[in-house]
């Protein structure tokens, strides 16, 4: 929600993509139910930039969904992506460096979702899926690189840096 919304904009659309409808509902409330098991008992960070109303806007979405905890850090210019996005979002709602985060995009639709049995078993993980269209498959860039106690995964918008975490590769069930 911190992106330009260029391609609606062009496309003619009045309003960022999070604020259309479809099926009843907003495409914010399509992607956050996704979530719907954990509104009770996780707290919900929402970053965006406040375009055309988006703070108001997640407030009140946020309360008709019923979630009990939810923060909205607004930022006041765009960022580079996703992971300069999460880095400024929980910076400026000062989120400690020990709370677990789970990062969704607010265009991604997961319904039902819930964390694997085995979360507790890793450091963290990584959801990827197979697509369709021009590219459908992320193909290794051989920007990954391993050493002893420090991986580095880069590529064209994210950037993490592991500090000796156990990567552990699985197919989804």
């Amino acid at each position: 929600m911190a992106g330009l919304s260029q391609r609606f904009t062009a496309a003619g659309y009045d309003r960022p993509k999070y604020m259309l409808e479809a099926h009843g509902w907003t495409l914010f409330d399509h992607a956050v139910l996704s979530f719907r098991d954990y509104f009770d008992r996780h707290p919900f960070l929402f970053i965006a930039r406040d375009v055309g109303g988006t703070a108001d806007f997640v407030r009140a979405r946020a309360s008709a969904l019923g979630i009990a905890d939810a923060e909205i850090a607004i930022l006041e210019e765009p960022t580079r992506g996703q992971a300069e996005t999460v880095e400024k979002g929980i910076r400026k709602a000062n989120v400690d460096a020990t709370t677990p985060l789970s990062i969704f995009n607010i265009d991604t639709f997961r319904p039902g979702y819930r964390f694997p049995d085995w979360i507790d078993e890793c450091d963290g993980y990584l959801e990827t899926f197979v697509g369709e269209g021009p590219n459908p498959v992320h193909q290794p860039d051989g920007l990954f690189e391993a050493t002893a106690g420090n991986a580095l995964f880069a590529h064209s918008v994210v950037t993490l840096d592991f500090h000796a975490m156990t990567i552990d590769v699985r197919t989804a069930d």
